[in-house]
């Protein structure tokens, strides 16, 4: 269907179309990687308030983690989905890497 079909209809029903092109670039590679955690798993004890509490200060991933107290591979997955579920927060023009600086939203 053209957009411009699209937004006759749009219009109609009271709502606008837009076109939104992928992210592309370090963006988009850091939104992919991060796609990759965005199903609700590993906080089911809880451990995310620990996270939480580590992030208060702008910190690297890795450093956040052992703050916590959690060990690196479970801490590390679940920064990663918190950071999906924008429960953390990262400048998303640096690379995610597992020193990326990140905070508590």
């Amino acid at each position: 269907m053209r957009l411009e079909v699209l937004q006759v209809v749009a219009r109609a029903a009271g709502w606008r179309v837009r076109q939104v092109s992928e992210p592309s670039g370090l963006h988009g590679r850091n939104l992919g990687w991060l796609a990759g955690y965005r199903f609700p798993a590993g906080d089911e004890d809880g451990r995310g308030q620990a996270l939480l509490e580590a992030f208060r200060e702008p910190t690297g991933l890795r450093t956040g983690v052992a703050a916590s107290g959690l060990d690196e591979l479970t801490g590390l997955d679940l920064a990663y989905r918190m950071l999906w579920q924008r429960r953390l927060l990262f400048d998303f023009a640096q690379p995610l890497l597992p020193d990326a600086v990140a905070w508590t939203a």
